[in-house]
């Protein structure tokens, strides 16, 4: 792969490189989890409203989209509490980083619990489309049980991050994260 600010350092450019700032990253995929599971609410509110089988048929999507974007940006963060953990980014399934948050010293409803364990049905959703009609009802019956719990594991998430991650503080970047992690080895 070519590193094209160098390339260009070597022909005179000077090119400002800035570092940058995972937690302003993993601030803005704490973000997109709670819209996530906010719209997901809203899109099955409406699914339930209308009549209109094909609206309801596009709902359905919707909802499957919004889970996948909720369930991407659950992954960059628990791979970013992995890393501040100093233990690596590990095998990078979703199984995985949904046990790196069952390990933490994180309070979840049981809501929120329900939530964490649904999210194993993303990649189904996401990629068996001979299924997708069975996989969407499930994916609405489970907001319908519990689709508060994406709300509270985003917000349980993000108070962990806040509160137990000195390096996640606004002034703080990823070289000292980083240092920090390699310290604790």
């Amino acid at each position: 792969m070519v590193d094209i600010p160098e390339e260009l350092e070597e022909y005179g450019f000077v090119i400002k490189k800035q570092d940058e700032r995972i937690e302003s990253s993993v601030a803005n995929s704490i973000e997109i989890m709670i819209v996530q599971a906010d719209a997901m609410k809203n899109t099955y509110e409406a699914f339930c409203r209308t009549d209109d089988e094909r609206l309801k048929d596009d709902l359905s999507e919707a909802l499957s989209s919004r889970l996948n974007h909720f369930t991407q940006a659950f992954i960059d963060i628990a791979s970013y509490i992995q890393i501040i953990r100093g233990k690596g980014i590990g095998d990078n399934s979703l199984g995985y980083y949904k046990r790196t948050v069952e390990n933490l010293d994180i309070e979840l409803t049981e809501d929120g619990k329900r939530a964490l364990d649904f999210l194993s049905k993303r990649n189904d959703l996401v990629h068996d489309y001979f299924n997708l009609s069975q996989l969407n009802q499930e994916l609405l019956q489970a907001i319908h049980s519990y689709g508060n719990g994406f709300a509270d594991l985003a917000e349980s998430i993000k108070d962990y991050c806040y509160n137990k991650i000195p390096a996640f503080a606004p002034t703080a970047n990823i070289k000292k994260a980083i240092k920090a992690a390699q310290r604790k080895k």
